[in-house]
């Protein structure tokens, strides 16, 4: 297609074309954007094997096959606001408590597919050696491809107060 307007180009840069370009030449956009910029949605992965307690605040936590062996205390704690868990492999936990919600937090954890067939994905399990495997407040579990919540002394799953909700669709 000829183009009417020069299109710029800027070494290291992207440059993208969208509009009807084979229809009208007239009618499109150009952007350039820097070609190392992150952008704000890419999250980093966790993996490997943690020793120390995780305290998650406000966010989207993505997690790949990951190990928490935390001795004398819990291994994730959520502090405030709106917390994701996306589990995108598997994810076990073994400490005194697995998860923590404290209060004025919510947790989601959902179960990421990375197949097109599979409607579940990822696989939680948490061994608590002296309290809940969850406790809190406000939890939704969604899409596991598999869920292990076992409390030594106490129960799987240690729900808050009065007003507290713990929701799990669709896992296994």
């Amino acid at each position: 297609k000829n183009f009417n307007t020069a299109i710029p180009v800027k070494r290291n840069y992207v440059t993208t074309i969208k509009g009807n370009i084979l229809t009208y030449a007239d009618d499109f956009t150009v952007e350039i954007k820097d070609a190392f910029e992150q952008p704000e949605n890419i999250v980093d992965v966790i993996t490997g094997t943690k020793t120390e307690q995780m305290e998650l605040t406000e966010g989207t936590y993505l997690f790949g096959d990951v190990t928490f062996n935390v001795e004398g205390k819990s291994a994730i704690v959520a502090k405030s606001g709106d917390v994701v868990i996306d589990i995108m492999n598997s994810m076990t936990i073994n400490g005194v408590n697995g998860i923590v919600v404290e209060d004025g937090a919510t947790l989601t954890i959902n179960g990421l597919v990375d197949t097109r067939s599979a409607n579940r994905g990822g696989s939680l399990v948490i061994k608590a050696t002296n309290g809940s495997a969850i406790g809190g407040n406000d939890i939704t579990i969604n899409n596991l491809a598999s869920l292990v919540a076992i409390g030594n002394g106490n129960h799987a799953f240690g729900i808050g107060g009065d007003d507290a909700e713990v929701t799990i669709n669709n896992t296994k």
